[in-house]
């Protein structure tokens, strides 16, 4: 099961369920939380590309202790 944060309530909510199908509903759900993931994923790259210009750090050691 997919827990649901605040800004995921906020994608399923904005969602027009109007004349979809209850397989065509849960569908649009899942991706639309696909595509909300997708962008947090690439805010979050971002966010580290610039954490690591500015403090001119060296992401390897994260990345070691990841794996």
């Amino acid at each position: 099961m997919h827990g649901y944060g605040f800004g995921e309530a906020d994608i399923l909510a904005a969602i027009d369920y109007t004349g979809l199908t209850y397989k065509q509903q849960l569908a649009a759900q899942e991706e639309a939380l696909a595509r909300y993931d997708r962008e947090k994923a690439a805010e979050l790259e971002k966010a580290k590309a610039v954490f690591a210009s500015r403090f001119k750090a060296d992401p390897a050691p994260a990345e070691m202790a990841q794996q």
